[in-house]
This record gives structure tokens, sequence and C-alpha cells, in this order.
């Protein structure tokens, strides 16, 4: 059902303020389109990692095979893949003229950027991050310090590339970029080992993760109780609270680490290295590159400023004021966000949240909540009886 209404917090004096707007809740109760919607982004945001990462990974083999003999990806397969996200998403996600407050109920935008605020976050918009978010982490994107998450190659590519910092995506936990053809039979069945049985570790989290989170956003009312699917525990939770989704990752997990330990040789890690940065052991490597993976899919960092994973642009929340991002009307600038008032940007917490500090403004606020008339007339006649006294 779509919420028409939005509540407006009203200053309890006179001064210069904002009017902030109510924030929908994390994830409102869904009706029967906007489920569908959901549940369709989650679908195609899966059929369309999966093999745009194998076309990364077959350029990649050919390369340590015959260095130079693959530039890119083939681009028309590539351009196969986004027609067929855009296809899948806009079927069940285009609400016409009522798309951008059907989105919002859903969650979105999120994370997601919104180029155009004045039409909304629309169907294009949507599938512009699905697409772009999914390929970033591909290929690299900056983390920790003041980084945003912007695209990278190497970690000089960031912002802050000061300590710690990161670049990470998927191709450089599971290709060293310093590796360079032609390999050894071993070294080649150790590396193509690593980055098949990293992608089956993804697809595995991606899918378990997202049937969970599916699970806990199918709900409806049955005699006035509101019942879901799953319940008893929070979407950030799904992975360790969810005990089917616990299980499938673990035995994915497990998977990995025997297929890796049988076809890696201590020998082969000077060669191709294992994860990212390089790791002394075969077992290190391993578990660097599990923790790198369930980051990069599902990291429940709690911490509004840490990198979006993937899962937090399928099921995005609301934009809030401490997200370090400019992604509501109402905001002109959200922590390291500051490009309308570098270092002048208000506390979240503060009087002139996500507003920059260098403008003057002010606002008034109640030192204390006014009492109801029953209340002071009750405490006048008190006085005056004490007076008569």
């Amino acid at each position: 059902m779509l919420d028409r209404t939005f509540g407006a917090r009203v200053a309890c004096a006179l001064g210069v303020g904002m009017m902030l707007g109510t924030a929908p809740p994390a994830h409102a109760l869904l009706g029967k389109a906007q489920y569908t919607c959901q549940t369709a982004v989650a679908k195609e945001a899966i059929r369309f990692l999966g093999p745009l990462l194998r076309l990364h990974q077959a350029c990649r083999d050919a390369n340590l095979a015959a260095p130079g003999s693959c530039a890119a990806p083939d681009s028309d397969a590539v351009a196969k893949l986004r027609a067929r996200l855009a296809a899948g998403i806009r079927k069940h996600c285009d609400f016409g003229a009522l798309s951008p407050p059907n989105l919002l109920v859903i969650g979105y935008p999120g994370p997601c950027p919104d180029p155009d605020p004045s039409n909304g976050f629309i169907v294009d918009d949507l599938i512009a991050c699905i697409q772009g978010s999914h390929e970033s982490r591909i290929g690299g994107v900056c983390g920790g310090g003041t980084n945003l998450g912007e695209s990278c190659g190497t970690l000089g590519d960031c912002p802050d590339a000061g300590p710690g910092t990161l670049c990470r995506g998927l191709l450089s936990v599971q290709y060293d970029p310093e590796t360079t053809g032609p390999l050894s039979s071993s070294a080649r069945k150790c590396q193509q080992t690593i980055a098949k049985s990293s992608s089956k570790l993804l697809v595995t989290i991606q899918k378990s993760i997202q049937k969970c989170r599916s699970n806990l956003l199918d709900c409806e009312f049955h005699e006035d109780e509101l019942v879901c699917k799953l319940s008893g525990f929070g979407a950030a939770d799904c992975a360790t609270a969810d005990p089917r989704t616990a299980a499938a990752i673990g035995k994915a997990e497990q998977q990995l680490r025997a297929r890796v330990e049988k076809a890696c040789a201590p020998s082969d890690l000077p060669v191709i290295g294992i994860c990212e940065p390089d790791q002394p052991t075969i077992g290190d490597g391993i578990d660097c590159l599990i923790d790198a993976i369930r980051d990069i899919v599902d990291n429940p960092d709690p911490d509004p400023g840490a990198v979006p994973d993937l899962g937090d642009f399928v099921y995005a929340t609301a934009a809030v004021c401490g997200d370090r991002r400019v992604n509501t009307p109402a905001e002109e600038c959200d922590g390291t966000s500051d490009a309308a008032c570098p270092g002048q940007c208000g506390d979240p917490l503060g009087l002139f949240a996500c507003q920059c500090a260098d403008v003057p403004r002010a606002r008034a606020v109640c030192a204390h909540p006014p009492r109801d008339r029953g209340r002071r007339r009750l405490l006048k006649g008190r006085r005056e009886a004490r007076e008569g006294d």
C-alpha cells in the first residue's frame, strides 16, 4: 500500500530553521507490487553479477596464459547483460508517475545516487544504481579513511590513500594485480581454482542472504497480527541468526577451503599471491578470501559511513543525515561530503544537522515542554490557596 502521508518535525518557537520531513521506516510493510519489485531487483542483481564476473575472469585468465591477448571483456556480451538487467528491473519496478513514492516505501534510494532529485528516484535511477554498484564491486571501490566508495583499480586511485584505507574489488581479491603470465601449469591451476571457488562462495552468500532478507519482508496481517515468513532478527543478522543461511554459507566456505588447499602448493604463493594484500600461507590466503567476499556482499558494519556492500544497494534503506552522502533534499552537506562548505558541515546530532555552518541562521529551542492548560490551572489554584493562607 502506498503511504501518501509524510510527517513533519516542527520547531516549538519562531526562528530561521528547517522543517525536516520524517523518513519512512527502514523497511515499511510492502504491498504485493512493491514486494515483487524488491525480489525482482535481488534476482536480477545475481543474474547480472555472476556472468559479468565470469567475462572478466576469462579475460584475466587469457592474459595469464598469453599476456596481452585480452584487452577487455567482450563488449557485446557485457551490453546484453546490461540490457537484461534493465529489462528485468523495469518489468517489475516501473510504477509510472508513482515510481518515486513506491520506491521510497521500499527503501530507495538508500546509498544509490539520484542524478536528478527534481523528478524523484525513478526506475531509470534504480537500474543505473544496481548496474553501477555491481560493476564497481568487480573492479574495485575505495574504502576506509574519508573514502566514499569511489571506483578504483589500485589504492593510488582513491582520494584518501592513507593508513587504514583500501581499494577492494572482486578481481583484485581473486587475481593479484602484479601477477603476469605466462604461468606454469601448477600456478595456473591454483589461480583458476581460487577464482572459481571464491565465485561460488560469492553466489552462495548472495542467494542465501537475499532469500533470508526477502523472507523477512514477506509479511501480511492475520486477524490484526502481523505475520512474516521469517522474523526474530534484523536483516543485518541473516548470515548468523538464520540457521539455513548460516549453514549454506558455512558449507560453501568449507568447499572453498578444501578446493584451494588441494589445488595450490606453497610454491605457488610467490608466483600468484592469494587475496589482497598477499598472504604468507595458503590458510591465511583462504581466510582473507572468505573475509573479503563477505565484506563485499554482506558487511553488517553498523557504521553509516562504511562503504556500502552489494546488499545495501539491493535492499536499500532510507537515506538519513549522518550517512556521509548528500542524498535528501534537506541536506546541504553530510559529514565528509561537504563540497558546498568544506569542513563546515553541521553535526548530524546538532541543531543544524547536515547544514553548512558558514551560512548565518538561527533556531529557537524550548527549554521545557509546554504544560497542558489543566495542569496550569491546577498549579495556579494551589499557589493562590497558599497565598490565601
